[in-house]
């Protein structure tokens, strides 16, 4: 509650006394009055008595703002952000169900408005004790919406996050993708008809889509067939499928937009092109109809990697090749044939092209080695062309 002006409107038709007013903005952001009487002869007296008033109504609304706990500041906001279609009702569902048990049993308790760098640090770094950095940064991101809403609306003083220490990004340095035998490895079972017309067939299809386009497994479980464009060699992504736990604690697979920066329309290699156009004539499908059997992003990645353990498909990291494996061997193939980063971004759905440059940066001492040969080569030209 925000009061932003008082004064004295009128003195009482007795004599007895001066009404005075002050005026506030409620929380459904429409302005309203509050008037009192002060008894007393003299307006100065009156003014004095009025200020004083205000002063304390100020005091007993920031009392009510100060002692809310993380637990209801964090709900609160939620169900407000929901209730005016900000977020869909999976996404509401998904945050509070985090929150229960990544945000409140650690600090629930705290004073929402009150929380020190201290506390938020303690409870980061008792999140990086159980929770990979993506998941602390997911956990992280559910408070940190709440609490940006408050430092926007005035209600916080100090803010608690400067100066706090989030994980460091480690992916680059645990990239699992296939190299050149296990590429030709794969390429051998794609072409051999271990796939297709087999007990494996439904893996067929995600697999191309992964190592031909880049795809995440919950993006492949989301395409749909007029999401595929055959005049212009393209393919239209904008959802994506997950996997959520319902209100009574069961598993369910919801779709839904993916990110902002995700959604984009990627090329067709030739070999994505002609399997997916066999796989339509073979099957004769409604245009809205789900590309690949597979509904659930973990149960596709779970026969994939029992795929792909049976046929010993090993990464870099000496561990069974997984379904975003592919994704990141689709993505290491294109940064070797100097694809430029802002394409392979663009195709990947990244935010930006720094994050593939994170990811991607090679670490190859061959490459490096040939890349600073053929820029030594580049630079000595240039020398000998200014003589």
């Amino acid at each position: 509650m925000i009061y932003t002006s008082c004064g004295i409107d009128r003195k009482e038709p007795n004599g007895n006394g001066w009404r005075g007013f002050i005026s506030y903005k409620n929380a459904d952001g429409k302005w309203r009055k509050k008037y009192k009487t002060f008894k007393t002869r003299l307006r100065r007296d009156a003014l004095k008595m009025l200020n004083e008033w205000r002063e304390h109504e100020e005091e007993m609304a920031q009392r009510q703002v100060t002692y809310k706990t993380v637990e209801q500041a964090v709900t609160e906001y939620f169900v407000s952000q929901h209730n005016l279609g900000h977020i869909t009702s999976v996404t509401y569902q998904r945050n509070i169900e985090q929150a229960g048990y990544a945000i409140f049993p650690y600090i629930g308790d705290e004073s929402f408005y009150d929380i020190t760098t201290e506390t938020l640090q303690k409870y980061i770094n008792e999140l990086c004790k159980k929770y990979k950095k993506n998941s602390v940064d997911t956990f992280y991101s559910i408070f940190n919406k709440a609490y940006l809403n408050a430092l926007e609306q005035g209600k916080i003083v100090k803010d608690a996050r400067a100066g706090l220490k989030l994980p460091k990004d480690k992916r680059r340095h645990e990239i699992a993708y296939l190299d050149k035998e296990g590429r030709a490895k794969l390429q051998s079972l794609l072409n051999g008809g271990e796939l297709i017309g087999s007990r494996n067939n439904n893996l067929y299809l995600p697999i191309m889509l992964a190592y031909y386009g880049g795809l995440r497994s919950g993006e492949i479980c989301a395409l749909r067939w007029n999401d595929v464009n055959y005049v212009n060699n393209t393919i239209r992504i904008t959802k994506a499928a997950k996997q959520i736990k319902d209100k009574n604690g069961n598993n369910k697979v919801v779709i839904e937009d993916t990110k902002t920066y995700s959604i984009r329309t990627i090329p067709m290699m030739p070999q994505l092109s002609r399997a997916l156009k066999a796989q339509e004539e073979r099957d004769n499908p409604n245009t809205k109809d789900l590309i690949c059997y597979w509904k659930n992003p973990r149960i596709l990645g779970s026969a994939f990697e029992k795929w792909a353990k049976r046929n010993e498909l090993i990464s870099v990291l000496d561990k069974p090749l997984t379904m975003h494996g592919l994704r990141h061997t689709f993505a290491t193939i294109a940064v070797e044939s100097k694809m430029d980063i802002k394409s392979l971004a663009s195709i990947l759905g990244h935010k930006d092209a720094a994050m593939t440059l994170n990811i991607y940066a090679s670490d190859d001492e061959n490459a490096k080695q040939a890349n600073i040969m053929a820029l030594a080569a580049m630079m000595e030209q240039e020398e000998s062309s200014d003589f």
